[in-house]
């Protein structure tokens, strides 16, 4: 039985690794669209989307930056008369550490890039749009502890490094079977997608856990009905993901993976003031992982489909007073997971059905936009419903120290981002 039970942990642990969307901001959010639940946007959100950059329209420029603890999220778009160019910045530059050791007329050199506290994590993005066409580029470079060798008696190195390539293409008013759809397609590639590493001694590899990871996609979005109080829509997205091991004298495991995620949004505006919504998802994720090594040397082939409901709700008020009031909120529901895995070697097939059980939590969220001055924005993402209610229903509003927990909630909870249009 342990032995079926480590079959499908391996799988399954496998399928997380290989198939999961790389955690990569390659697109600014509003704290607007984060107080809400991805329900309502700003220019912040629309100036670097292959979709959306002409509905920004600025005279000369546009800018944006936000001020939090998470490293450099800078943006800048500028319109030069018919065509757009729009360029985003986010991560942080971690630590590099060059160290020079001499003994006995031996010169050692070592060097250490991006500390497990301090990582090498950014990302750069240049969109360009013209007509009704928009198309965006974005590189990611990480780096956890990289560590070389460069001279001495021991020289090598542990690579860890992983970057990205990403092309996006949208356009407007595309027409498929008479009704409108806003398309998009995408081309991804990514080099050490599952965060393994390479390791050298005196320039022969000694192992290497690394892969890349090829995914092509397409989506849109349509309008399904609008009124003067309601709008609804419809987004469907494919994407289908290769993964392959980097040096296959050391890593045989390759993956396929197929992803489907549908939503149904909808917004009501029943006032002037007051505007609000919901969107309900579902995604099905399909991963077969071929050859994956167990602990035993031997080998699995193995397939997870995975079906994960979504339901977000948000709103935003409007006090007409140079302020807007925005709040959210998010349901867990349980994710259905089937696991089949099948030993090369013992012929041993096990298969799995699992309902998580995540039932019953709510996330909350919360903020605000201050717009001091014309097409200057102060938005703000404060973070008091979450830390009052909890994602549990657990207060954060516990401890010893009850003056200093409402200090982090009050003071330290709080995101600000800053755009103006000129």
């Amino acid at each position: 039985m342990k032995c079926v039970k480590k079959l499908l942990v391996a799988v399954f642990f496998t399928f997380v690794g290989l198939t999961a969307f790389a955690q990569v901001k390659t697109t600014p959010v509003s704290q607007t669209n984060a107080a809400t639940n991805g329900l309502f946007f700003t220019d912040v959100d629309k100036f670097m989307d292959v979709n959306e950059w002409d509905t920004v329209n600025p005279q000369n420029g546009f800018g944006v930056f936000t001020i939090d603890a998470n490293g450099y999220d800078i943006g800048y778009a500028k319109q030069l008369k018919k065509f757009f160019w729009g360029t985003y910045f986010n991560g942080a530059f971690g630590n590099y550490t060059k160290t020079e050791t001499e003994q006995n007329d031996t010169k050692t050199t070592d060097i250490t890039e991006g500390s497990t506290a301090n990582p090498t994590n950014f990302t750069f993005s240049n969109l360009f749009g013209f007509g009704n066409k928009g198309v965006k580029v974005d590189f990611y470079y990480s780096t956890t502890g990289s560590t070389k060798t460069e001279s001495g008696a021991n020289p090598g190195s542990t690579d860890r490094t992983e970057w990205s390539l990403y092309s996006t293409l949208g356009w407007k008013n595309a027409t498929i079977k008479g009704r409108q759809v806003v398309p998009a397609v995408w081309l991804y590639f990514d080099y050490n997608y599952s965060a393994g590493l390479q390791q050298t001694n005196n320039s022969t590899v000694a192992s290497d856990s690394r892969d890349w990871r090829l995914a092509l996609g397409a989506g849109g979005t349509t309008v399904l009905k609008t009124t003067e109080i309601r709008k609804s829509s419809l987004t469907a997205l494919l994407q289908f993901d290769i993964v392959q091991p980097v040096d296959k004298d050391f890593l045989k495991q390759k993956a396929y993976s197929f992803e489907l995620p549908v939503e149904y949004e909808c917004i009501f505006t029943p006032a002037e003031k007051f505007t609000f919504g919901f969107k309900s998802g579902l995604k099905n994720t399909l991963a077969i992982v071929k050859d994956t090594r167990l602990n035993n040397g031997q080998f699995a082939d193995g397939t997870t489909y995975t079906l994960t409901p979504s339901f977000k709700a948000g709103f935003k008020y409007d006090t007409l007073k140079k302020f807007i009031l925005n709040a959210g909120v998010e349901l867990a529901l349980p994710e259905f997971t089937l696991t089949s895995a099948k030993n090369l070697t013992t012929k041993v097939e096990v298969t799995k059905y699992e309902w998580d059980g995540n039932d019953g939590k709510v996330g909350f969220t919360s903020g605000f936009q201050f717009v001091p001055a014309k097409n200057l924005i102060f938005d703000c993402n404060w973070a008091i419903l979450a830390s009052v209610f909890g994602t549990d229903m657990r207060s954060d509003l516990v401890g010893t120290d009850i003056w200093q927990t409402i200090n982090e909630i009050l003071i330290h909870n709080i995101t600000i981002q800053i755009s103006y249009k000129f």
